[in-house]
């Protein structure tokens, strides 16, 4: 895996798995996109401008919403 050196990047290794964050004054964000992959980029400078993860929704929250527009 390619390292990315970006700025107000964490790279957290835990368990052998490895998490990035992106640190801007706020809490830290997680990267939802796999690290080393082409989404990794786009989407942290998607969270560095501050617009929303670009990153497919779980499928809990997919089960969430849809839960809800169901009741009305």
């Amino acid at each position: 895996m390619k390292k990315l050196e970006l700025p107000y990047l964490d790279t957290i290794t835990v368990k052998g798995r490895t998490y990035l964050y992106l640190r801007n004054g706020k809490p830290r964000v997680r990267l939802k996109a796999a690290p080393g992959s082409e989404a990794c980029p786009r989407e942290y400078w998607h969270l560095r401008r501050g617009q929303p993860s670009t990153a497919s929704p779980t499928r809990w929250d997919q089960l969430t919403a849809s839960h809800y527009q169901s009741s009305k």
